[in-house]
């Protein structure tokens, strides 16, 4: 190619590369954005602490093994595809997603019919579909779907403003929930109700049905008990004794070890990689569902309190995104997605400090795992998607829950 026609061809190319720029970066919510980014870093860098060892022992192999069996460069490509995703869905005005919602839902309702009907893949669990070296949960999109459904029915709905309303809305969180406990996975589960719960309530369903769907739920606690699996009520039993039994074994031994390693970082945490509970891998599962314990083992206090403000700052920031918005549909998505982020945050984090009971749930962002990460990306994309996209109407006062 000659340098006249490269000469013509970069003129346009660069035009086209501002452009994008500007669509992506335009009225972007940056708290959002940043808190975002430095979630991640920190999730890559404690995922490193973690697996060390396995860097030392494949040095010697090539760069693509290397990356398929060290989980902090697996993380790295997996965030670098999750940004890949991430941008495309910050510039598309989000209004037209609602047209597609009752499609997107049931296709990942299908997904995890699917996901049932195959045999297990890792563990004896239906939890992923394996493609090679990649596992693709479909749990993780079930959430997304399931909350921009939700947005779009309660958008202009007003039966849920009566008790028997609450049915359907309740029959979105139900159906993807018992298909995901069949798999078993009680943890991305535990998400629905709350999510549901929180959109109905900005939504301005009254106060005194919800208080009623908590009291039948709290009647129906012993039914769950009876049903529920022995491994889950030795949980629940290890947590409720929890200081009242040796650390060397029995049903509250992950809780003694995440407990050890929170304590042991005092207020400063120790220097780089010289924590005893992460050198000597004494914590289980420490790269997924008690990374908070390993990020407090090798920073300390000070270490817990900048990601606890971190995710202050982003759930903040996404409910200023909402509040911002007078589209009913984008307040309602941004809200859920807020609540999404959020309760899955106090979840782990509790269950990690002794709050809760253990289950799996990740740590947003932050957790080792590319479908979790994936969904936690495609979340914030959509929420600053809303803060981008929302209508300017001179003169008029914003959309307010309850009013309609």
């Amino acid at each position: 190619m000659s340098r006249a026609v490269i000469s013509n061809i970069t003129p346009g190319l660069y035009r086209r590369f501002r452009w994008l720029l500007a669509k992506v970066f335009r009225r972007l919510s940056w708290p959002v954005f940043l808190s975002v980014l430095a979630l991640t870093s920190i999730g890559v860098l404690s995922i490193y602490l973690t697996d060390r060892s396995a860097v030392d022992r494949l040095s010697q192999l090539p760069l693509w093994n290397l990356v398929l069996h060290v989980r902090y460069l697996r993380q790295l490509l997996f965030l670098v595809v999750g940004l890949m995703m991430f941008f495309p869905l910050v510039v598309f005005d989000y209004r037209r997603l609602g047209h597609y919602s009752y499609y997107l839902f049931g296709a990942s309702l299908v997904l995890l019919v699917l996901i049932l009907l195959l045999p297990p893949a890792v563990g004896g669990v239906h939890r992923w579909f394996v493609l090679g070296p990649l596992r693709l949960q479909p749990s993780e999109l079930a959430k997304i779907t399931f909350i921009i459904a939700l947005a779009w029915y309660l958008r202009f709905s007003r039966s849920y403003r009566r008790f028997w309303g609450f049915f359907l809305p309740f029959g979105f969180a139900l159906v993807p929930m018992s298909l995901i406990l069949i798999q078993p996975d009680l943890g991305t589960s535990l998400l629905f109700l709350p999510v549901l719960l929180t959109m109905l309530f900005a939504a301005g369903a009254r106060k005194r049905h919800i208080g009623l769907v908590f009291l039948m739920g709290l009647l129906a606690m012993p039914v769950f008990w009876l049903k529920m699996p022995e491994y889950q009520k030795s949980r629940i039993f290890g947590w409720l004794k929890q200081g009242e039994r040796s650390i060397r074994a029995g049903p509250g031994f992950q809780l003694d070890r995440s407990l050890i390693a929170v304590g042991s970082g005092g207020l400063y945490g120790h220097p780089w990689g010289q924590a005893e509970m992460i050198e000597h891998n004494l914590l289980i599962y420490d790269h997924t569902d008690f990374i908070f314990a390993v990020i407090c083992a090798q920073a300390g206090l000070l270490g817990a309190l900048l990601v606890l403000t971190l995710y202050l700052i982003l759930f903040g920031f996404g409910l200023r995104v909402a509040r911002a918005n007078y589209d009913p549909f984008g307040r309602l998505l941004a809200v859920g997605l807020v609540a999404m982020l959020a309760t899955q945050t106090v979840i782990n984090i509790s269950m990690t400090i002794g709050l809760l009971p253990i289950t799996g749930m990740t740590l947003p962002f932050i957790s080792y795992g590319g479908s979790s990460l994936w969904s936690c990306l495609i979340a914030t994309a959509l929420l600053i998607n809303v803060g981008k996209h929302r209508p300017l109407l001179w003169g008029q006062k914003p959309f307010e829950f309850g009013s309609r």
